[in-house]
């Protein structure tokens, strides 16, 4: 738990990770892989990306090649964490 007694921001990943039974996940490629990360998992259930602001500012992005809600441009705030549901190719 952190100091306020939540849990740390990297516990939603984890949590999406687990639910997401993915049999590939793929890293994303980044420009600027210390400010943003992002991974793909794909299983029974689709596809959805998993995206991280890893710092104190909003941080703007797009994903080139992907379809789905919200997934050509978007604005991380600071420290944010993201899952989309991508629509199928």
């Amino acid at each position: 738990m952190d100091v306020q007694g939540g849990p740390y921001p990297v516990w939603s990943v984890f949590r999406d990770l687990a639910h997401a039974k993915a049999g590939e996940i793929t890293l994303l490629e980044s420009d600027a892989p210390l400010r943003l990360l992002g991974v793909v998992a794909e299983g029974s259930g689709g596809s959805q990306a998993m995206l991280a602001n890893l710092t104190g500012e909003a941080q703007p992005m797009s994903l080139e090649g992907m379809t789905g809600a919200d997934a050509r441009r978007l604005v991380l705030g600071p420290y944010e964490y993201k899952r989309l549901r991508l629509a199928s190719a």
